[in-house]
C-alpha cells in the first residue's frame, strides 16, 4: 500500500477519519463505542479503527460546546484507557481537532 499525503490531508480536513485509517493507512475496521461521564458532562466516543491493538477513537464535542479543556481531556483518556490500553483519541467539534495519543509501554 502507497501513501497518497495529498489524499490524507484532505480527509483530515474533511475529518474523515474512518476513511483515513481504513483506506490511507491500512488499519482494520472497528466498531465500538463508549461513554464518559466528566463532571455532568457525557462524552460519546466512537471507534473508527484498530490496527494490532491500537484503536483510534474519535470524541466529538457534544451539542453547542467546544473541544474540552486539557484537563477534561486527560480525564477521558483516562476512562478510555481502562477498555483500550493502546489508543488515541481524537477530539473535535465543527473545524477544529486535536489527537491525543496514548501509548503504554
Amino acid at each position: 500500500m502507497n501513501f497518497n499525503a495529498p489524499r490524507a490531508k484532505t480527509l483530515l480536513e474533511r475529518f474523515d477519519f474512518a476513511k483515513l485509517f481504513l483506506d490511507e493507512l491500512g488499519w482494520d475496521r472497528h466498531n465500538a463505542a463508549l461513554e464518559v461521564g466528566i463532571g455532568g458532562t457525557s462524552f460519546a466516543l466512537k471507534a473508527v479503527a484498530e490496527k494490532r491493538g491500537m484503536v483510534a477513537w474519535v470524541c466529538e464535542a457534544p451539542s453547542g460546546q467546544r473541544i474540552p479543556d486539557r484537563a477534561i481531556r486527560k480525564k477521558i483518556e483516562h476512562q478510555v484507557a481502562r477498555t483500550t490500553l493502546e489508543h488515541l483519541v481524537i477530539f473535535t467539534m465543527k473545524g477544529q481537532a486535536r489527537i491525543v495519543p496514548r501509548r503504554v509501554v
